[in-house]
């Protein structure tokens, strides 16, 4: 027998019977899919930075000296943490933030005056005019005093395209 020339089976399907589709639901569905899909794809939100690697800002005003703050004292300013030594310094900060926040966001003064956004060394800092200015080395900052007004200027004009530029 030759099993090459027999007939094969016959496969019927069984009937489908299609429904009309409600396109409205429909498109609603993948609407709803495409929100979650883009939900699960946005990264959440960054928690606060330490600002100033830790140190106390209200510390350089009434100590004259950078100090290390504590985590539980700890208040958080815009999209950065600051931490501070007490109670009473954190008091201070709250009651006048402005008075006691590093300019250009604690990145270097000098830097900035450049046009670059290059992290400031806590350690190495300056208050003029009542106000704190880090910078990112003791090389740097002997070429910042040489002309403080002309730099700062220079800063300020540049701090405000580079504010919100990532560093």
């Amino acid at each position: 027998v030759n099993t090459w020339a027999m007939p094969l089976p016959v496969l019927r399907r069984p009937a489908v019977r299609l429904e009309p589709v409600d396109l409205s639901a429909l498109l609603g569905y993948f609407v709803m899919v495409s929100m979650v899909l883009n939900v699960a794809r946005t990264p959440p939100e960054p928690a606060p930075g330490i600002a100033l690697h830790g140190y106390d800002p209200v510390a350089y005003f009434k100590g004259g000296q950078p100090v290390i703050g504590q985590a539980q004292f700890a208040v958080t300013q815009g999209d950065a943490t600051y931490r501070f030594v007490s109670d009473a310094n954190l008091d201070a900060f709250a009651s006048d933030p402005q008075r006691y926040l590093p300019q250009f966001g604690g990145f270097c003064a000098f830097g900035v005056s450049v046009g670059l956004k290059l992290d400031g060394d806590p350690r190495v800092w300056r208050i003029v005019d009542d106000k704190l200015y880090v910078l990112l080395s003791e090389d740097i900052r002997q070429e910042w005093l040489k002309e403080i007004a002309g730099n700062n200027g220079k800063a300020e004009t540049n701090w405000r395209t580079l504010a919100d530029q990532a560093p």
